[in-house]
């Protein structure tokens, strides 16, 4: 979701060859069709913020830090044992999203972590979020790439632990199984906190 890419035929038939310049300046497309040059999603010239769909976005890299849990009684954490606070060692990293600050940004969202990280030689803080729409559709980004990696637990390295395995394989499991019952919008509607961050760093 970085990225914009297009596709475009080959001999061998329509839409075989990804296209993606990565810069418009270099894209021929990108003046005489905007909505189809590639590079980042919210740059010009036809910016469309990531945001816009995950609820958060791209914030930086290299990152480093704990998973900390902002929203303890968020419904995918039921039955993790987690509190407010709650780190988990590792789990942030390589790159890390936050809250779009100026958006867009969906009304539903619900930051649900916050975890202060080590981003470059700065600090930063990585988001995680969860929001739904009318439609029922739901949307759970956990702000960090390292989260697939950390079902390994010690195995994942960068200081990720049992502890984080447990809780990562429990919420995916959750999730999974939420999703095959039906529309999670439906089931689990966001409860929206996104204004109350708003002014924290």
């Amino acid at each position: 979701m970085n990225r914009h890419i297009r596709f475009e035929a080959t001999p061998l038939g329509a839409d075989r060859l990804v296209v993606c310049y990565k810069d418009s300046s270099a894209d021929p497309v990108a003046r005489t069709n905007p909505a189809e040059s590639t590079q980042d999603w919210r740059l010009s010239p036809k910016p469309r913020p990531e945001s816009d769909l995950i609820g958060i976005q791209y914030m930086c890299f290299p990152a480093e830090g704990a998973f900390t849990v902002y929203r303890p009684d968020f419904w995918l954490f039921r039955g993790t044992g987690v509190r407010a606070g709650t780190r988990f060692p590792g789990m942030v990293g390589p790159e890390a999203d936050a809250i779009a600050r100026g958006g867009p940004t969906p009304p539903t969202l619900e930051i649900v972590g916050r975890s202060p990280i080590s981003c470059g030689t700065g600090s930063a803080v990585a988001h995680a979020s969860y929001y739904t729409t009318r439609s029922g559709a739901g949307v759970f980004a956990t702000g960090t790439m390292r989260w697939v990696c950390a079902m390994r637990g010690r195995a994942c390295g960068h200081g990720v632990n049992e502890a984080g395995r447990a809780f990562v394989t429990r919420v995916t499991d959750t999730l999974v199984r939420a999703m095959a019952a039906g529309p999670l919008g439906h089931g689990h509607p966001s409860r929206p906190n996104s204004r109350e961050l708003a002014v924290a760093p």
